[in-house]
């Protein structure tokens, strides 16, 4: 009696096999970008929040509150004065080949947050524009 498998059973494992890859890739895939996308959001939020600290210790950076006012902290001052790690703030969401989207096209986060004052909520609003590394003045 002969051992092994028949050339019919292997080819069925390699097919089943490669059902299973064709399934579980683009899953992990979507899970990955999901992660890397929720890892960015934590990052800013990060970064308002220090944005938040910076302004406490330096109040006069704050905007007039009055709708069409608004003040600029960049990401390397709130790094000098210590509320935000001085390393480089990588992007979760980087990807060399990403072109159309704001979130995945700079490496670093190294921007400036935007503050505003919203009327309809009597609260500053924080607004992160990687675009620029410097404020305007």
């Amino acid at each position: 009696m002969k051992k092994g498998f028949t050339l019919i059973e292997l080819i069925l494992v390699i097919l089943l096999l490669s059902i299973i890859a064709l399934i579980s890739i683009p899953v992990i895939t979507g899970i990955t970008k999901d992660a890397k996308n929720k890892t960015y959001d934590q990052q800013i939020e990060s970064i308002y929040n220090a944005t938040r600290n910076y302004t406490t210790k330096n109040p006069g950076i704050l905007p007039e509150e009055d709708e069409y006012d608004s003040s600029c902290v960049s990401v390397t001052d709130m790094q000098k004065a210590g509320v935000l790690e001085s390393k480089d703030i990588i992007n979760p969401a980087y990807s060399e080949e990403c072109k159309d989207n704001e979130k995945c096209r700079r490496q670093y986060l190294n921007g400036v947050v935007i503050i505003t004052w919203n009327v309809d909520n009597n609260k500053y609003k924080y607004t992160y524009d990687g675009s620029k590394t410097v404020c305007p003045n």
